[in-house]
């Protein structure tokens, strides 16, 4: 988990939720390009807890939201995936409307 890598560099990064959710977002996307969609699944959605809720910029959230969708994709869980792309588009859109700029991580 992202805690037990935190501990072995003595780094107490729990007590910001938003430095465990980049660190289990960025997990994520390492399984995910190494092709392991499952153990990507499982970092990612902790990452999007962790994210909900705890933004002022929510385009992190979009990006996990999107590494989420290609991971259940992969997995062939394609009605999940196509509604995860959505939610994250959502985000992005919301985003762009209110004047920001963001580069989507893949």
């Amino acid at each position: 988990s992202g805690a037990d890598i935190l501990d072995d560099f003595g780094h107490d990064g729990l007590d910001d939720p938003l430095y465990e959710a980049d660190l289990l977002f960025n997990l994520g996307t390492i399984h995910l390009s190494q092709n392991d969609p499952d153990e990507a699944l499982r970092h990612l959605t902790k990452a999007i807890a962790l994210y909900e809720g705890n933004l002022e910029d929510e385009s992190p959230l979009a990006d996990a939201l999107l590494n989420k969708a290609s991971c259940l994709f992969y997995l062939g869980r394609y009605d999940e995936s196509a509604a995860t792309h959505e939610e994250a588009i959502e985000i992005y859109r919301s985003f762009l409307e209110e004047g920001g700029e963001s580069e989507p991580v893949s």
